[in-house]
């Protein structure tokens, strides 16, 4: 096993490296206190970390957000712990308390008792999709609120959709009538608190699997949403849900390239229309600038009508990036699901849309397109 030593005392890192060095521990010592373990946890990869008092300095809500974030198992040796400090340990989710003076058995037999836990296989990480359009009335936010609930429904899979429209977002609105109790910016107020249950109180449920952690209420709550805090709720999010969504507005700002910066996949919403091509053009070579490869990005063209001048190869050719998917153009029937608050599947399983939204989902969750078979008279999921 690969264990990282993280305590601030030089003797007692000495007595640790020796012990668990005599037990065939790949061991790796450093004096850093709870704020530097995130960053030694990426460099070193250790199946578990062994730190004590000193070095989490009472910043409990830090080691269990680094425990949380990273699955990591935990060992905390302290002298003399108060029963308060017991107490925020185990809410912190460390696995094992050890006393001083170390004893050797007592310490082989913690480490046993984490081993099965450490090195067996980690639960596997949520994939983040970012969704965002270089204009404003493409249609984003319904597809993206669409998406994830077409995710949830017809793959079982359990999604958050984050609306980071932190400035009038409305993406409840377009699937829901529950009026949100909590928003990001709250979250964003209280993020020393945020875990699994902080996070599972502040999101809006439309379904058992279909959540939204809903934008701010008002332009001022929306300056309390800081970068740091998108990519700390996104890192927590993709621990918790098999998919993450975001819905990201139509400008660059620190908030949103932080988003993109987690996600898997990027995909860029334009309708057919030069102001659209063009500003996607301007959107991808910015997004060049900040080194985002263009195997990342994808273009989505919305409200697709047959028989329009722009031809798709075109809009391939100056973009220079290939259309992933088409969605056809139903006006009537998208009013209808938001001005109704209800995904579009549960107004239409037929229509084209709904049916596109299935391909694209499809293509998502299985890693590739959906073979086509037009002689089926019902879509995949065989609702009328």
């Amino acid at each position: 096993m690969k264990v990282l030593i993280a305590v601030k005392d030089e003797a007692l890192s000495k007595s640790l490296e020796s012990m668990l060095g005599n037990d065939n521990h790949k061991v790796d010592s450093r004096s850093i206190d709870v704020v530097a373990f995130s960053d030694a946890i990426r460099a070193l990869a250790p199946n578990l970390i062994v730190t004590d008092l000193d070095a989490v300095n009472e910043d409990w809500s830090k080691l269990g957000t680094v425990i949380r974030e990273y699955q990591m198992p935990c060992l905390l040796i302290a002298q003399d712990a108060s029963s308060g400090q017991l107490i925020n340990a185990m809410r912190a989710g460390v696995k094992e308390v050890i006393p001083l003076p170390l004893d050797n058995q007592l310490l082989s037999d913690a480490i046993a008792r984490i081993g099965v836990v450490a090195e067996s296989p980690r639960p596997s990480v949520g994939k983040c999709i970012a969704m965002i359009s270089p204009k404003g009335g493409s249609g984003t936010t319904f597809l993206s609120a669409n998406l994830a609930d077409t995710i949830s429904q017809e793959f079982d899979k359990k999604v958050l959709l984050i609306d980071l429209n932190l400035q009038f977002g409305d993406a409840v609105l377009y699937v829901s009538s529950i009026i949100p109790n909590a928003t990001i910016s709250e979250v964003a107020k209280q993020i020393k608190r945020l875990d699994e249950s902080y996070l599972d109180a502040a999101v809006v449920k439309v379904s058992e699997k279909f959540h939204i952690l809903a934008a701010p209420e008002t332009p001022e709550d929306a300056m309390a949403v800081k970068a740091e805090h998108i990519k700390l709720i996104i890192s927590l999010a993709k621990n918790v849900y098999d998919y993450v969504l975001i819905d990201t507005p139509s400008y660059l700002s620190s908030a949103s390239v932080s988003a993109m910066d987690e996600a898997d996949q990027v995909y860029l919403i334009i309708q057919e229309a030069l102001p659209f091509v063009r500003d996607c053009k301007r959107l991808v070579e910015a997004l060049t600038d900040l080194e985002y490869a263009h195997e990342k990005l994808s273009l989505v063209i919305n409200r697709h009508e047959s028989g329009l001048e722009m031809d798709i190869d075109d809009i391939e050719k100056t973009i220079r990036l290939p259309v992933s998917h088409v969605l056809p153009n139903n006006f009537r029937l998208a009013s209808e699901s938001v001005n109704q608050g209800i995904p579009i599947s549960r107004l239409s399983s037929r229509d084209a849309l709904t049916a596109a939204l299935y391909d694209f989902a499809y293509e998502i969750v299985m890693g590739e397109p959906r073979e086509k078979r037009p002689h089926l008279k019902l879509w995949p999921w065989g609702r009328s």
